[in-house]
């Protein structure tokens, strides 16, 4: 048992894992990782790429991108590791230096290996609004933007009707944009009354 403070606390202990040919990146927060393989130091600093500097980007981005910068102070032969996750149905992109690679995913990662001296990775996920649906009760669904579950605001329990094959054609989104920050607020379409969804973080 625990609370949600202690969970926060411990969050840091899964974002990454080494082994003895590297290191495994498992989750995707702005952070920094500094290990030490084959007694060489090497230094990961992971930031997530919003796209708000970029004037092309007029509408969200229909993908998560996260640049990875590596360095080590010599040429360090290792392999990193990168979680594919599911909600981005094995749609994804990697490049290496600005070149794009294509390695295959295995039990969930793609691996990369070289000489790791100064490095970028940029990891781009596919996110798109999706549903999973609830254990027991097919009737029941989640909806999703990506990693982050949706939460309905609403005073009583309501049923929704549509195609939860297609859920981007049952909420759509509120607003895209605010200031220089991309938001993930969104309203439900085609029905007899308007419900609002928000990131599940964002409630309480």
């Amino acid at each position: 048992h625990g609370s949600v403070v202690q969970a926060n606390a411990a969050l840091n202990r899964g974002l990454y894992y080494k082994s003895e040919e590297g290191v495994y990146v498992c989750q995707y927060f702005d952070s920094d990782c500094e290990a030490v393989i084959y007694e060489k130091k090497i230094w990961i600093k992971q930031r997530r790429r919003m796209h708000t500097e970029c004037c092309g980007y007029v509408n969200k981005p229909e993908s998560m991108e996260i640049v990875f910068d590596v360095e080590s102070p010599e040429e360090n032969e290792l392999e990193l590791f990168f979680r594919i996750p599911a909600w981005c149905k094995n749609n994804y992109r990697v490049f290496l230096n600005g070149d794009e690679i294509d390695p295959k995913p295995d039990k969930g990662f793609v691996k990369i290996k070289r000489g790791w001296k100064k490095d970028q990775v940029i990891l781009a996920l596919e996110r798109k609004i999706y549903v999973e649906r609830l254990p027991g009760n097919e009737k029941m669904v989640a909806f999703l933007d990506g990693p982050e579950v949706l939460a309905g605001l609403t005073k009583d329990e309501r049923t929704l009707y549509g195609d939860v094959n297609h859920p981007e054609k049952m909420i759509v989104p509120e607003c895209d944009r605010e200031w220089e920050q991309w938001i993930s607020n969104y309203r439900i379409e085609g029905q007899k009354k308007g419900i609002r969804f928000v990131p599940i973080r964002q409630i309480g």
